[in-house]
């Protein structure tokens, strides 16, 4: 197996190509792309694409599918989270947090409404 990694100025993984058969050919599949905000917090994802074996230089992106996001309280704890489908709703799940008898809890509350508590 051949793997490739591409990193960013500051070291963070950029791209990622491993060899692979793809529907009967020798291909290349590249990670998605991570986008990050301004505090280095990953904010969302993209969906993983191919490209010709042996292509070691950088692959554009796939934009087209975005994966997830996520958003984050001023104490860089993730608030909301959203799953992106083709095939149905995105799926949001909105979490927040209390300290309560000197512990700290954390509430989920998911796409239907189901509340769960985490201590």
């Amino acid at each position: 197996m051949v793997t490739a990694s591409i990193v960013d100025g500051i070291g963070r993984g950029y791209q990622v190509k491993k060899n692979a058969e793809v529907d009967g050919k020798r291909k290349m599949i590249v990670s998605g792309l991570t986008t990050f905000d301004r505090l280095g917090r990953e904010i969302a994802h993209f969906a993983p694409t191919t490209c010709d074996l042996n292509d070691f230089g950088m692959t554009p992106f796939d934009k087209t599918l975005q994966l997830d996001e996520i958003k984050y309280d001023k104490f860089d704890r993730p608030v909301e989270q959203t799953a992106f489908s083709k095939n149905s709703d995105a799926y949001t799940t909105y979490t927040s947090y209390e300290i309560e008898d000197g512990k700290l809890k954390t509430h989920v509350q998911d796409k239907n409404g189901e509340k769960n508590v985490f201590i």
